[in-house]
């Protein structure tokens, strides 16, 4: 019993038949969400950047940061329906750093999105905060006391 170990799987043509039919399907779904969320993002970022004055606050430049991220991390769904579209193969090595710059950016727009849901809630405590302290005096007798005037 020998084995050939050189000539690929049987009926494992990636290229035509069915399971290359419901990748292209996949893909292109995929794509279609990825042009959608690229447009929306980068929307956001000239918004941001150029039109509204309003937004050029903390916030603002969070949520500008945060859908920068987006915007090339939806960038990521390009490539693959190019690859499925010519029907070429990655090497091992290329797939890992296209799977690694998308995983990459994509923890970084979930932090982007830490430090906005920060940054609201800073805005909240501190007014609440200062007003707290503002009503609060000391006096001999009890110690703290809230003024009630």
């Amino acid at each position: 019993m020998s084995q050939n170990n050189s000539s690929p799987a049987p009926n494992m043509d990636l290229t035509t038949g069915t399971l290359y039919t419901y990748t292209l399907i996949l893909t292109l779904i995929q794509q279609i969400y990825g042009t959608i969320g690229f447009i929306f993002d980068a929307s956001i970022v000239y918004v941001t950047k150029k039109l509204f004055r309003s937004l050029h606050k903390s916030y603002g430049y969070l949520l500008g940061i945060c859908s920068f991220f987006n915007t090339l991390m939806d960038s990521v769904y390009f490539l693959p329906t190019f690859l499925v579209l010519t029907k070429k193969q990655i090497s091992m090595k290329t797939c890992f750093w296209l799977q690694a710059y998308g995983s990459i950016l994509d923890f970084n727009a979930d932090f982007c999105l830490l430090f906005i849901s920060l940054d609201r809630l800073l805005s909240i405590v501190k007014p609440t905060l200062g007003v707290i302290s503002q009503n609060v005096v000391w006096t001999e007798d009890s110690g703290y006391d809230y003024r009630t005037e």
